[in-house]
């Protein structure tokens, strides 16, 4: 009724091999999709990106884009200005900021 003891051990061993194999193959199957499927994901959003700074870029008037420089110009200009005297930073002024103390 029952298989001899000596019959089961190869069939056991059989069988492990098998289903390690098996577990390899599916999570190497698996990884590989999930790595595929990042790729093109990662494509299309390239893609819609560019499309996208594409329509910004057409929309952007020529005016709007002398303002906007003119606006960093200020800014870049206000930045190197000590508050207290009006004199570029680095100048030694001798005023309560340290940048223009340092000097």
């Amino acid at each position: 009724m029952f298989p001899r003891r000596q019959n089961i051990r190869p069939r056991i061993l059989g069988t492990l091999v098998f289903l390690g194999a098996l577990l390899l193959l599916v999570n190497g199957t698996i990884i590989y999709s999930i790595r595929t499927s990042q790729r093109l994901l990662d494509q299309e959003l390239g893609k819609r990106l560019q499309g996208t700074a594409h329509i910004a870029a057409l929309l952007v008037q020529p005016a709007q884009f002398e303002m906007l420089a003119l606006a960093v110009a200020d800014t870049a200009a206000a930045a190197d200005v000590c508050p207290d005297c009006d004199r570029p930073f680095f100048a030694g002024c001798g005023c309560r900021w340290a940048v223009c103390a340092a000097a």
